[in-house]
């Protein structure tokens, strides 16, 4: 485990975010999906829409209005497993 937790640091040295995320959307669960996320003190929910560049979660409210979190608890409606 420990040499993959390698092979991806290096490789994000060498080349940026932008591999890394490649392979992360790729395997994401739940891109699409209804979700809720819990910050400190509020609640936002919306439609998982992947990682921008920075590696924040990037989702859409129901009003159509974009947000970006980048630290929070991310939930799935029952029976979706998080990523």
């Amino acid at each position: 485990a420990l040499e993959r937790l390698w092979h991806y640091y290096t490789l994000w040295q060498r080349e940026g975010f932008a591999p890394i995320r490649g392979l992360w959307l790729a395997q994401a669960h739940g891109l699409g999906q209804p979700i809720t996320v819990r910050l400190a003190g509020s609640e936002k929910t919306g439609v998982f829409r992947g990682i921008d560049e920075h590696g924040h979660l990037m989702a859409e409210q129901p009003d159509g209005k974009s947000f970006d979190i980048n630290s929070g608890e991310v939930y799935f409606p029952t029976g979706q497993q998080g990523t």
